[in-house]
């Protein structure tokens, strides 16, 4: 579907007739436990429980069925996790792949609660983290060192704005710890402005709240992976209980479909108020 126009990818994203079950969009399934009409049937399920297979509630029903592979086809992925905001993603994601000894650099723009994550959290599991300017470009090697598990990125950076140059930061990082997970809170560009996993990104991260959402109604957040970290993350959020319900994922879903009007409509506004500014005599 990538060859096909952001709008149609958008219309038709995550829309497979087994999570439709023949409707325009997907149904609202709302379940814990399963009734499954033989033992092997169950035993099936159970061993296919990871890969979209309805087993039970937790690992997922057809609607977030539907939304996991509408933003694997929208970001090309391998897969993607759902979390119950945004700072539940970003926390699963680093935490499925740090341990003791490991350390962590991560933009000094990145959102605070990140920030917060990190130097209040990790810092009790005995994983360090560093901060480095988000325009550093190559010279990120000044900062990586032999334990570098996770280099985690933002751009635009929160409040500042702040846009990396994504090429040479991979490039650097894969030249210096070439198994390092990088990460991006890419939020800013809604997955879909910014292909980040075509760029060398491991992990995309989205507050799916803010501009897939688009309404101020619901709160997920979102992780697309490439196929090396998708296991690993999968099974992380599954342990650490992460889940969101099927109505959120459903308004998620239906969010999609009007994101490429309302992103253009952000555009243009935006510029407008950028360009007043910049003829304002106090700016």
């Amino acid at each position: 579907m990538a060859d096909k126009k952001l709008d149609t990818q958008l219309v038709n994203a995550g829309r497979s007739k087994k999570y439709t079950l023949g409707a325009v969009n997907s149904v609202i399934q709302r379940a814990s436990s399963l009734v499954f009409d033989s033992v092997e049937a169950k035993k099936h399920a159970t061993r296919n429980r990871a890969n979209g297979e309805l087993f039970y509630g937790r690992r997922g029903t057809l609607t977030h069925f539907s939304l996991q592979q509408a933003m694997c086809e929208l970001e090309g992925g391998a897969g993607c996790a759902l979390f119950p905001c945004g700072a539940a993603a970003v926390a699963n994601s680093i935490l499925a792949f740090v341990e003791q000894g490991d350390h962590v650099l991560m933009t000094n723009t990145a959102y605070e609660p990140s920030q917060d994550f990190c130097s209040k959290i990790l810092s009790k599991l005995g994983v360090t983290t560093s901060w480095f300017d988000p325009l550093i470009g190559a010279d990120i090697v000044k900062h990586l060192q032999p334990n570098t598990k996770i280099v985690f990125l933002e751009s635009p950076g929160s409040i500042t704005m702040e846009v990396h140059d994504v090429p040479a930061i991979v490039a650097a990082v894969r030249s210096v710890v070439p198994d390092a997970i990088i990460m991006i809170d890419n939020t800013w560009a809604a997955g879909v402005l910014f292909k980040a996993l075509d760029f060398g990104i491991d992990v995309s991260i989205q507050a799916a709240t803010k501009y897939l959402v688009g309404h101020s109604d619901a709160m997920i957040g979102t992780a697309v992976c490439n196929a090396r970290c998708w296991e690993q993350l999968r099974e992380n959020a599954y342990l650490m209980g992460q889940m969101v319900d099927a109505d959120t994922a459903y308004i998620t879903s239906r969010g999609l479909r009007t994101l490429g009007v309302r992103l253009r409509q952000h555009h243009e506004s935006s510029l407008k108020v950028a360009e007043w500014l910049a003829e304002h005599p106090q700016v």
